[in-house]
């Protein structure tokens, strides 16, 4: 979303299939924050036992800086 298109779309399928796998994550646009990029990797993590869950996630600096950008912690009214 960041940068409009999938990471590693410029490759074919089956590459881009092995590059998915064998990288640690996807590259990184250049124009992110320092904060974005620790949230990114911090997502990216392939081990599950060492990737942060959505409770650590939400507490993240980039998180707490974009909650009203984000539209996190509102509250949504149920249709009558």
């Amino acid at each position: 979303m960041i940068t409009e298109s999938p990471p590693y779309a410029h490759l074919p399928q089956v590459s881009a299939l092995y590059r998915i796998v064998s990288d640690r994550h996807p590259p990184l646009p250049e124009c992110i924050s320092p904060h974005l990029e620790t949230f990114l990797l911090a997502c990216w993590e392939k081990n599950p036992s060492l990737r942060a869950g959505a409770g650590e996630l939400l507490q993240h600096e980039w998180i707490r800086l974009n909650k009203r950008h984000l539209g996190i912690g509102r509250v949504r009214r149920q249709p009558s």
